[in-house]
């Protein structure tokens, strides 16, 4: 959180649902956290994950999200599974993400002539982490990269359709302690979009103290965008650790603030 979004190769624990699913193998099983933001101060977000550990190497994850408001309302159901390969391939994760969406829009009352209608789909995401050497690890993941939609419109009727899949390619710096710094690459797939680079810096302070930001900018010219994060781990509770993180994020359409508490059982 505060990074700018650059966390394929760095996310950990239910972070990595969202992010790489590869991370699960990496991270600890017993980690829930709970996030909301009002993305440009516009629509509510809410979010909660957790991980558990189904076996030696092998990770779980799964998470709900729910978004949006009477134009447009959105929620969705994640389950995630990493598997560390490093017995087999030093250095290596591997991870695959389900996500279950469902959508409801044009509940507006106030608005007149409006279309209704919902819409239920599934995403599948494919993620590898690579521990290149003590200091560098890399990661890859493929978005969407199995997809459909299926809509029912007040207007058009039912209609299915896929979204577009995305490859993100990462590589952080994570020997440097206390500093990790990482660089993420968004390739785009397709003729009518566009790359994005993301790149994240945080600085760990006495073991507690966790101080992030990020940047943001698209091969399209736009402007860019900027973050930045503060977390907090709390002194150890009988049956837990805690963290408490918020960030804010300036972009062009709007500014958002985050806030998330988490939780890792003993």
């Amino acid at each position: 959180m505060g990074m700018g979004g650059a966390c394929i190769v760095s996310s950990r624990g239910s972070d990595a649902i969202g992010w790489n699913p590869a991370g699960l193998a990496v991270g600890s099983a017993g980690d829930l956290v709970f996030t909301h933001a009002r993305p440009f101060q516009l629509i509510s977000f809410t979010s909660a994950g957790f991980t558990a550990r189904l076996r030696e190497g092998l990770l779980m994850g799964g998470g709900f999200q729910a978004s949006g408001d009477d134009v447009l309302r959105e929620h969705q159901l994640s389950v995630s599974l990493g598997y560390d390969l490093s017995s087999r391939i030093r250095g290596c994760y591997t991870g695959v993400g389900l996500r279950m969406k469902h959508a409801v829009f044009g509940d507006d009352e106030e608005a007149s002539g409006n279309v209704s209608g919902h819409a239920v789909g599934y995403g599948v995401d494919l993620g590898v982490l690579v521990r290149v050497s003590p200091l560098i690890s890399t990661g890859l993941v493929l978005r969407d990269v199995l997809n459909t939609v299926s809509w029912n419109s007040s207007t058009q009727g039912t209609y299915a359709q896929s979204v577009p899949a995305r490859l993100v390619l990462g590589c952080a710096l994570v020997g440097f302690q206390p500093v990790r710094v990482e660089v993420d690459w968004e390739k785009s797939l397709y003729s009518d979009t566009h790359d994005c680079i993301r790149v994240g810096a945080e600085a760990i302070l006495l073991n507690r103290l966790f101080l992030r930001a990020g940047w943001v900018q698209d091969s399209a010219g736009e402007d860019p965008s900027y973050s930045a994060g503060l977390g907090v781990r709390l002194d150890r509770l009988r049956t837990a650790d805690v963290e408490v993180d918020v960030a804010y994020s300036l972009h062009a359409l709007g500014n958002t603030v985050y806030a998330s508490l988490r939780l890792r059982l003993k």
